[in-house]
């Protein structure tokens, strides 16, 4: 009877450990299924290949440059031709494009305008550039063709008196002043007078003049009494050194 016993327990033992043992090779099994299936899902993800992309056609900035030159190239009816400039019209005379150069010929500055408002001229060894709109608004512009430094736009300028010129514009209280300042760095020389001007001094109702040694600037201006709402002409000469 104890024998029987024994050979049971023996048995059982057997059966207990092969199901144990079953149960880790279904496990491990599965396990590397899984980490197979993650294998073969990171390895299946879409690669972008560029040969299948379209084209990209987003214009670039040299393009552009290059359309906008083709385009110039379409004026080659000469209008007025210097050593530091030169101006163009197409065939139909529906447009005008400039050219500015230093002395040494290398371009400075260019431009369009579409009618003929456009002329330069020399002063104080410095060239400028008169740009005029259809009614009174016009804007200047001057090189330094010596020293290849070009100015900004100014706005109906009064008058030029070698590297200085007079103009109006608004101070930091959005008020209308006079400025004197020098034309390619306002940081060598600026100053502003300030007088109750009325607004048409940036319509036309202002003309000023520089004295021959620059030292002083004449000027006619309108100034507003708005108390009594009148306009009174008057003529000043403001001290520039």
């Amino acid at each position: 009877m104890k024998k029987w016993f024994a050979f049971t327990m023996v048995i059982c033992l057997l059966i207990a450990m092969t199901a144990c043992t079953a149960k880790d090779k279904t496990t491990s099994t599965t396990g590397s299924a899984t980490d197979s299936t993650t294998a073969n899902t990171e390895s299946t993800q879409p690669v972008t290949d560029s040969s299948t992309q379209p084209p990209d056609k987003t214009p670039r900035p040299q393009e552009e440059s290059s359309k906008n030159y083709g385009y110039f190239d379409t004026f080659k009816v000469v209008c007025e031709e210097h050593q530091n400039y030169k101006l163009l019209t197409n065939a139909d005379n529906t447009g005008y494009c400039y050219y500015v150069y230093n002395n040494a010929g290398e371009l400075l500055d260019g431009g369009y305008h579409d009618y003929r408002g456009c002329s330069f001229e020399f002063k104080d060894g410095y060239l400028s550039y008169h740009n005029a709109g259809l009614t009174f608004t016009w804007h200047e512009r001057y090189y330094d063709v010596e020293n290849g430094r070009v100015s900004r736009f100014y706005y109906r300028p009064l008058d030029t008196h070698k590297n200085l010129v007079a103009y109006y514009g608004s101070n930091s209280n959005d008020k209308t002043v006079l400025i004197v300042s020098d034309m390619f760095d306002k940081q060598t020389y600026y100053c502003e007078f300030a007088r109750d001007f009325s607004l048409s001094v940036l319509t036309g109702g202002s003309t000023g003049s520089f004295s021959e040694d620059g030292k002083t600037l004449t000027v006619t201006y309108i100034v507003t009494d708005h108390e009594n709402k009148t306009d009174t002409e008057v003529t000043e000469t403001f001290q520039i050194h």
